[in-house]
């Protein structure tokens, strides 16, 4: 044996012990980062444990998404992202899965199959648990998060080199927190509201959903509310609604969604119905109630929202947040009468910039007289003098026929009771054919720039045709940023009649009459009264 061959047998047996040394050592050893030093909406940051044959790694991503469905529980899948870290387990079953990318999936290997759970801590509180088994890496790769050319012509932001990881399981299932073992029963009758959330809203407007269960009442004030069905005059599906907000622990309506993840798929099993109501109010009036009786949850998930690169430089950061879908058979509303004052020339002035300070003020007339102010900040011709072209049969020859003019109105949530109450007859006339409508209203749009009359549109013979609720935001920055929330209404109208004015031109064309006096009105000379004399 020479020189160099003893060398490189020594080597081999000293890495070979160590080797050995290392394994008996890392046997369910904890590999434990730091917490997220990100900013993460209100304290709330996924701590996510993996448990390998050789050692279990502690980890803290930034990022977590569910990206299979929850209720439907037809094989979990989930999403990792964050900065690429000192992960040595988890990136030897990344490694692993690549190099065993051909394999069948019945061959077993070291780091094929490991178990995952995440834990979703909110200011040192457990929340939620969720514990997937029998993992595996199904896509993995490094990436640059980065907003085109402002991280190389800005110092606001930057790049972020990070993990993006995928994965799929054989199960999960949720494990009930501490929290909620600690939480005592309260009375069926009794509501148990868990306080308005801490969100800036638009106008302090807020969408209070109230869950009717069989087992009690739980009072939730997600900061979004979306409609998703329920008030489309030609469409036939369950009213339905989603809303969602930072992932919190809610005692009743986490027992409603495991329910519905057991149940989903099984035919054998039935789902407990229960009852909504959501209150769209602030903290002076309640100013709409929507009821929706017989539902069920339909889908649950839980997202990250972030924008790119700005959460990992620091200028923004990420919330963590649990959306709900719930389906219902009914749906009914009621609207709340203002107070008793001028309402039918009371303006409700929007508070928003209006570039060139033109404002939309909408007048709402019914067929009894009754009528209401409002100036919405989106007024949106959709149809004026557009028309529809059909090529006749056997015919170079073409028809055509005039659209009805329509328009949309767009506002946050307010005091209208009028306006909502033709918005309600989409629910009560159902799919009607032709024109045969019943409780058709008339609207005026005046466009007022500096207090003076623009232009004027007088549409007649109207009715409500679409009508949604939505929250609109802006990603992570709803939650983190100045921004907030705003609860909107969108109105779809559409009238058979239809006659737009110009002030301005026709005042054009008044003629004014002289200040002067007719000869008419001159005192008559002709005849003398009796008593007249004329001094010499």
């Amino acid at each position: 044996m020479n020189y160099k061959n003893a060398i490189t047998m020594t080597t081999l047996s000293v890495i070979a012990v160590f080797a050995v040394i290392s394994i008996s050592v890392s046997v369910n050893e904890v590999f434990a980062a730091s917490v997220t030093n990100f900013k993460m909406v209100d304290n709330t940051y996924a701590q996510v444990t993996f448990t390998f044959r050789d050692g279990v790694e502690e980890l803290y991503f930034p990022v977590f998404k569910m990206t299979s469905p929850y209720v439907a529980n037809n094989g979990p899948s989930f999403q990792l992202q964050g900065s690429v870290g000192n992960y040595p387990y988890l990136h030897e079953a990344i490694d692993k899965a690549y190099d065993h990318r051909s394999s069948p999936s019945s061959f077993q290997y070291n780091y094929k199959q490991f178990v995952v759970d995440v834990n979703l801590v909110k200011e040192g509180t457990s929340q939620k648990k969720i514990h997937y088994f029998d993992c595996t890496v199904t896509g993995a790769s490094v990436d640059t998060a980065f907003d085109l050319a402002e991280g190389y012509v800005t110092t606001k932001t930057g790049f972020a080199i990070i993990d993006v990881i995928d994965f799929a399981c054989s199960g999960m299932q949720q494990i009930a927190t501490e929290q909620s073992q600690e939480q005592k029963p309260y009375p069926q009758h009794q509501v148990r509201d868990y306080g308005k959330n801490s969100q800036k809203l638009a106008e302090d407007v807020h969408s209070y959903a109230t869950f009717f269960f069989n087992d009690g009442i739980e009072k939730i004030d997600f900061p979004v509310f979306k409609m998703n069905a329920g008030f489309e005059e030609k469409s036939t599906q369950r009213p339905s609604f989603t809303v969602h907000g930072i992932v919190t622990s809610h005692t009743l309506l986490d027992k409603t969604i495991d329910k519905a993840k057991d149940v989903g798929g099984l035919s054998s099993i039935y789902n407990d119905d229960f009852q909504v109501t959501v209150d769209f109010a602030n903290d002076s009036k309640t100013f709409r109630t929507l009821a929706y009786s017989d539902c069920r949850v339909d889908e649950y998930k839980i997202d990250t929202l972030f924008d790119k690169e700005e959460g990992y430089t620091g200028k923004s950061g990420y919330a963590i947040v649990e959306e709900i879908t719930v389906s219902c058979a009914g749906l009914t509303t009621k609207n709340y009468s203002r107070e008793k004052t001028d309402q039918q020339n009371t303006i409700n002035i929007n508070p928003y910039i209006m570039g060139g300070f033109t404002h939309a003020i909408v007048t709402v007339k019914l067929e009894n007289g009754e009528q209401e102010k409002i100036d919405f900040p989106v007024f949106k011709q959709t149809s004026t003098v557009s028309y529809v072209t059909e090529k006749l049969k056997s015919s170079t020859d073409f028809s055509y026929s005039r659209l009805n003019p329509t328009f949309q109105l767009q506002g946050v949530v307010g005091d209208f009771p009028i306006l909502y109450s033709v918005v309600d007859k989409i629910r009560t006339r159902g799919q009607v054919s032709g024109t045969d409508f019943q409780g058709l209203f008339s609207v005026d749009v005046d466009l007022v720039h500096n207090d003076q009359l623009i232009r004027s549109y007088q549409y007649t013979k109207c009715r409500v045709t679409n009508y949604d609720t939505d929250t609109v935001f802006n990603a992570e920055e709803g939650y983190i940023g100045a921004n907030g929330f705003a609860l909107v209404s969108v109105y779809d109208i559409e009238c058979n009649g239809y006659h737009p004015s110009n002030p301005a031109f026709e005042s054009m064309f008044i003629v004014e009459k002289a200040d002067t006096e007719s000869s008419d009105d001159l005192r008559s000379t002709d005849k003398w009264s009796p008593n007249f004399k004329v001094q010499s």
